[in-house]
């Protein structure tokens, strides 16, 4: 039996729990797994009954600085070393087989230093083999040198694509920096800290399209026993909002929308306050200071999403992978509010698929209507839901041979064996 040591980002709560699956599954089969983690989310993997080492992580305030002008510039040489240094430590501490990231690219470094194997989990668009002509997402700084909106649509494709090539290769120079003082080989962009000697895809199969994928590349579908949270007395209330023709909205905006969420929230009160047709559900981000009091209305610190989502209409998003799979899973169309990164994208390509919806944040606060004009469009339309069932329902038939726990497995156990022999 092996050891696996986990490195997640657990200031986020999106690159905390895709790992879970997984680590699930070699607890199952009898490895050892063992995560570092210090973050505000570590409390997750506590709750999932998992062994926790602490680790210093970048900050979340920090983080988000640089995210929302769509850079990592923070990742300075020094920085590096520093965290460099601490992932050495806790390596020589545990001695794991194989290490597993997401969303720590300093591990690329760590693992090489080590001379361990490295199992990285990416979002779909950090790949080379992501296939979406989407580059630009509205937070990059192409936006502030021509604001009009999306740039994808009124720039060149050659242009956009150059920019995001350009800015991959830029954000790897203080790697390199760092490689080369340690005579290691250099890395081709940023992209390539993502890279492992086993890769996997945070998605859901079929969310994102993919060019053809290497034998080292998997995907990595999340399952319901990722997400955490209490159980909520009152859900069965839901189900009998639904036989009396109630139409309810789960709002899920994820741990990073810091801004979108209560520009959201404005934007649906109206309506559920004014119209008895609908019924919130949401974390109570936004609303958590008005004086409202309605029976159509479920707030919560945190809402348990696996006990939700079945008995919902339509889901309000930030258009993340995690909760777009889940969404997918329970066959529930969705309108995305994009804050930041790759939400866009996803986005952009849900609605190509026609299984969602995109509303601009820029464009819903200048008008507020926006989003309850496309809450109406989903529900009252019949379009959307059609559209997710025959997708899943096709997904389901033409699975591939990629996207499964077992073949994950399968590919772990040849790598050990390769190091064994």
């Amino acid at each position: 039996m092996a050891k696996f040591l986990f490195f997640p980002y657990s200031n986020q709560l999106g690159s905390t729990i895709p790992s879970i699956s997984l680590a699930n599954m070699l607890l199952k089969n009898g490895h050892e797994v063992i995560y570092a983690s210090n973050g505000k989310y570590t409390h997750v993997l506590i709750q999932k009954g998992f062994k926790v080492i602490p680790i210093n992580e970048i900050s979340y305030i920090q983080y988000r600085k640089h995210v929302d002008q769509n850079n990592v510039d923070f990742y300075q040489e020094g920085l590096i070393n520093h965290l460099v240094d601490m992932e050495l430590d806790v390596i020589r501490e545990i001695n794991p087989d194989i290490i597993v990231t997401n969303n720590r690219p300093t591990l690329i470094i760590s693992a090489k230093l080590a001379k361990k194997k490295l199992i990285t989990i990416v979002i779909p668009t950090l790949s080379y083999y992501y296939n979406h002509r989407y580059y630009v997402p509205e937070n990059h700084f192409l936006n502030i040198i021509y604001p009009f909106g999306d740039v994808n649509k009124v720039m060149p494709n050659s242009i956009v694509k150059f920019a995001f090539n350009a800015t991959m290769k830029h954000w790897a120079k203080n790697f390199n920096r760092v490689l080369r003082t340690y005579q290691l080989p250099p890395i081709k962009d940023y992209l390539s800290v993502y890279e492992g000697d086993i890769t996997l895809i945070n998605q859901t199969y079929g969310i994102s399209p993919f060019k053809h994928l290497p034998d080292t590349y998997f995907y990595l579908s999340q399952d319901l026993a990722s997400t955490f949270g209490e159980i909520h007395t009152w859900a069965n209330e839901l189900d009998e909002h639904r036989k009396n023709g109630k139409k309810i909205i789960f709002v899920s905006m994820g741990s990073s929308s810091l801004k979108s969420y209560p520009l959201v929230m404005q934007s649906i009160k109206e309506l559920i306050v004014h119209d008895e047709r609908f019924v919130l559900v949401s974390n109570h981000v936004g609303l958590s200071d008005e004086k409202i009091q309605s029976n159509r209305m479920y707030l919560e610190p945190f809402m348990n999403s696996s006990q939700i989502l079945p008995k919902v209409d339509v889901v309000v998003t930030h258009g993340g992978v995690n909760t777009m799979s889940e969404c997918i899973i329970n066959r529930k169309p969705f309108i995305g509010v994009p804050e930041q990164g790759e939400q866009m994208w996803n986005l952009r390509y849900a609605e190509h698929l026609g299984i969602g919806k995109m509303v601009s944040k820029f464009k819903l606060e200048k008008d507020h209507t926006l989003l309850k004009k496309a809450i109406l469009e989903v529900i009252d339309g019949e379009h959307y839901q059609k559209t997710i069932d025959q997708f899943v329902k096709d997904r389901m038939v033409n699975q591939n041979p990629n996207h499964s726990l077992e073949t994950i497995y399968k590919a772990i156990m040849q790598c050990l064996n390769h190091m064994n022999q």
